[in-house]
């Protein structure tokens, strides 16, 4: 018993143990993880290049005094005009000497110089210290920078012997096609060097090279003059350094597989580089603390926890067996087993709960072992009933596509587009919202229609068309459609058996056509209303008339140009309240060869967006499907379906002249 004892005392001090290590473990390591990571981060996307900049700032800083002043002397009128006479006015010579010296002596610049284009003469602060000459190999830059054509260029050389690094800045006088001159500058940058290799918080190397890879900075003079492989051995991150544009940051592995950091950036007013390199070891060792406490308060904790568990296990180590033989009695079928204990904490809550549990087992047991003798005719019984629902719902469900089947057959024949032209072309898009299967085959039905013919009036042809939306989807919208076509085709038949209509205005006939479907659908007493565009358009003239019943409006695209044709509208068909003793209000509208008009009922607008889930209100979309699309009508649907979820019937009409 005693040996059984401290063996679980001794399990439950050991995983306490371990979990407590492990768990002090893990949180030490992904500290230490995080810490270096944000630490590594920072140094990666913000410290490191702050460092380059800063330190290319420096030398940008004086470049770009040097090119101002330079440009300034380039354009001073005194050694122009000076320049210009030859250098033969001694006054302006004296103003324009005193001029060069002046701005060497008040910026602290090493050398200030003009050479006269027409002289050749080499004026450096107020002496003339030479005439260049193309055959002496020393003023091979004055004529390399005119035949550059450019206004202004600069030059950065170091000698090793001075450990200096100068800066000289050449400006032209005048233009490249009518040259005066060349002014410019040398400065001594050896100041801005020193602060260069001084500006960093974790004692770096520092370098300034050429987009030859040349090194011109250095803090070691004997590297000035040597490429810089010198930092850098691996290839790949020197042809990286020296053609990477943007500042960056990066882990370097060395070549003796030390870590370092490398950071550059490009001069602004010249394409070289600043690189800054450092040892990972030297800006990561404030790290270290973090492991050797991590591992210290591992220790502490596992000791503690120990010497708490050694002391704590005795009071509930025994219990807790008893309990477990009891557990292990139950369920070998022995369900009259219970256990009891004097205690009042944990474990004897714990021992009445057990023997609930017993209880309960053997009313659970018995309740078992009846439920699966009826178990096996309910899943029949269930399964039956379930068949016998779903042939059900399949036998509804094939009528009611029957029933769709059969009105979209009888709506066929009324929405036809015969329209015959040579002259004007006719398209036609239908996207009903309802669509559904009968037979094996995809078919559609809704409320929208598209109907175009050719009539004649007072002997001009003239091409009839309607597009058109019916209250209601599916078969309530076929309803009203089928309802409109026949009545609409009874209009076209008389129409095209009086072969003349002699006195038959376009207007006259719109008005009455209007007359005779708003009859129609006033008969069915408010229960059916239809917006539609109905219109003509004259064949030869190209003149259009139409009426807006409370349609959207048409776009006429003309020029790669879409707008609407902003046009006085009528209550829907069948609406109760319109005034029908009044003339109906025409539109009109002239065409020129070239133009399109397109028409389309609301369900061009009604689209459930994808980008925030909205119903659109934007008109103007449309306008813009149909400038992208070249007002191509399936390129149109497309572009509709991509923007979102079109949630009524979709119709368009095309008439391009």
């Amino acid at each position: 018993m005693f040996a059984i004892n401290r063996s679980i005392r001794s399990q439950i001090i050991f995983l306490a143990s371990v979990s407590i290590a492990v768990a002090t473990a893990l949180t030490g390591f992904f500290s230490y993880t995080s810490a270096q990571k944000a630490f590594i981060d920072k140094l990666l996307t913000s410290d490191l290049i702050n460092i380059v900049e800063l330190k290319a700032e420096k030398i940008n800083g004086r470049i770009k005094r040097a090119k101002e002043t330079s440009i300034a002397l380039s354009n001073d009128p005194s050694v122009i005009q000076w320049f210009i006479g030859l250098e033969k006015n001694l006054i302006l010579g004296e103003i324009a000497k005193r001029r060069i010296t002046d701005i060497g002596m008040n910026y602290d610049y090493s050398t200030v110089f003009a050479v006269n284009y027409s002289t050749r003469n080499y004026w450096k602060n107020d002496k003339l210290l030479d005439v260049v000459s193309e055959s002496d190999s020393d003023d091979s830059w004055y004529f390399d920078f005119l035949n550059s054509k450019k206004k202004i260029e600069l030059n950065i050389d170091s000698f090793n012997e001075l450990k200096n690094t100068f800066v000289f800045v050449n400006a032209l006088m005048g233009t490249p096609e009518k040259p005066i001159g060349v002014a410019g500058i040398g400065i001594d940058i050896t100041k801005a060097s020193q602060e260069f290799s001084a500006l960093d918080m974790y004692g770096g190397g520092s370098w300034l090279i050429d987009t030859k890879g040349i090194i011109k900075i250095s803090k070691n003079p004997l590297e000035i003059g040597k490429f810089f492989d010198v930092c850098l051995k691996r290839k790949e991150k020197q042809n990286l350094v020296l053609h990477d544009k943007k500042p960056n940051a990066m882990l370097y592995i060395q070549e003796n597989e030390k870590l370092s950091f490398i950071a550059y950036t490009t001069l602004k007013d010249v394409d070289w580089k600043v690189l800054y390199k450092v040892d990972y070891d030297s800006i990561t060792n404030s790290l270290v603390l973090i492991k050797y406490t991590t591992l210290f308060s591992g220790v502490l904790f596992v000791i503690i926890v120990i010497c708490v568990f050694h002391f704590l296990s005795k009071s509930f180590t025994s219990p807790i067996k008893e309990l477990t033989t009891v557990a292990k009695q139950i369920a070998s079928g022995n369900f009259q087993m219970r256990y009891h204990t004097s205690l009042r904490n944990e474990i004897g809550s714990l021992s009445k709960s057990f023997n609930f549990m017993a209880e309960s087992l053997v009313g659970f047991n018995n309740d078992l072992r009846e439920s699966n003798r009826n178990l096996e005719e309910k899943v029949k019984d269930r399964t039956k009933d379930l068949i016998q629902q779903i042939k059900v719902i399949e036998e509804l469900n094939y009528f009611q596509n029957g029933d769709y089947y059969l009105i979209s057959l009888l709506v066929e024949p009324f929405a036809k587009n015969d329209a015959d032209s040579t002259k004007i072309k006719i398209e036609s898009f239908l996207k009903q919202k309802k669509q559904f299967i009968f037979n094996k085959k995809y078919y559609e039905i809704g409320g929208d229609i598209n109907v175009t013919h050719s009539i004649y009036l007072d002997g001009k042809k003239y091409i009839v068309f309607v597009n058109g939306d019916a209250m209601g989807k599916s078969t309530q919208g076929a309803g009203g459609i089928l309802a409109f076509g026949a009545a609409f085709r009874v209009v076209i038949e008389r129409t095209r058996s009086n072969t003349e209509n002699i006195g038959v205005t376009p207007e006259l006939w719109i008005e009455s056509t209007y007359q005779k479907l708003h009859r129609v659908f006033l008969s069915f007493e408010g229960l059916m209303f239809m917006s539609l565009i109905l219109g003509l358009l004259e064949e030869e003239a190209g003149k259009l008339l139409f009426i807006n019943i409370s349609h959207p409006d048409m776009v006429l695209y003309r020029d790669k140009k879409a707008k609407f044709i902003i046009s006085l509208k009528h209550s829907k068909l069948g609406s109760l309240w319109e005034d029908t003793s009044k003339k109906p209000r025409i539109n009109s509208l002239q065409l020129r060869v070239g133009d399109t008009i397109i028409m389309g009922s609301d369900g061009r607008d009604d689209i459930k967006l994808k980008e925030d889930g909205n119903i659109n209100t934007d008109e103007l979309l449309f306008l813009q499907s149909v400038e992208e699309c070249d007002g191509d009508l399936g390129k149109i649907y497309k572009r509709t379906i991509e923007l979102g979820e079109i949630i009524d019937d979709f119709s368009l009409l095309k008439i391009s002249v």
